[in-house]
């Protein structure tokens, strides 16, 4: 992106990305904001919500190292599919935790797997706590929770039951052609004898 002087703005070369320094307000389309600060932290919202913004983003990344801002320390990186116009919506995040706890309390996982789901739960919950230190305004009830732990619970039994089913399909076809096979097999040795 290139600063225009007269508008004291970065745009993209197409006009459609632009970031205003004096607000720390980075946008795509002039409406979906998916970069600013909130109470002196940026946050920048990395949600995929099409090529173009996805591009953007990129450029808006490039941006902040010109800038001299450190991706890694100086930014926080949220996925909400939502504007950052309002705030930081916490939804994503909450619903990724709940996910992530109920695969851990299924069994049947590895080791490994429920390493890497632990933790994710370590690093959401401490991602929840330093957004809702940094946007008082994030905010998610415990009735949101019961109620998105109700529906991830369900969807995540469809899915497992779908898996299963598919499971069951394969293993169906497969000795249908295990017996073919044997069927072949043991005519072509009474042709031969």
């Amino acid at each position: 992106m290139k600063y225009r002087p007269r508008l004291k703005i970065y745009k993209g070369n197409n006009g459609k990305n632009t970031f205003n320094p004096d607000t720390f307000v980075a946008k795509s389309y002039d409406w979906w904001v998916y970069v600013r600060k909130i109470n002196g932290q940026i946050i920048f919202n990395d949600y995929n919500y099409s090529v173009t913004t996805n591009q953007h983003q990129w450029s808006m990344k490039s941006l902040l190292k010109e800038l001299g801002y450190n991706l890694n320390k100086d930014v926080i990186f949220v996925d909400q599919r939502a504007s950052l116009t309002d705030g930081i919506d916490l939804e994503p995040l909450y619903s990724s935790l709940i996910l992530n706890e109920i695969r851990l309390a299924k069994s049947g996982q590895t080791k490994a797997t429920k390493n890497d789901l632990i933790k994710s739960i370590k690093k959401l919950k401490s991602e929840i706590k330093t957004i809702r230190r940094i946007d008082k305004n994030a905010k998610f009830s415990a009735k949101q929770k019961r109620d998105l732990k109700t529906l991830l619970e369900t969807i995540e039994n469809e899915r497992l039951e779908s898996a299963r089913e598919k499971a069951r399909e394969y293993r169906a076809k497969r000795k249908v052609l295990e017996a073919t096979y044997r069927n072949e097999a043991n005519s072509t040795k009474a042709i031969s004898i």
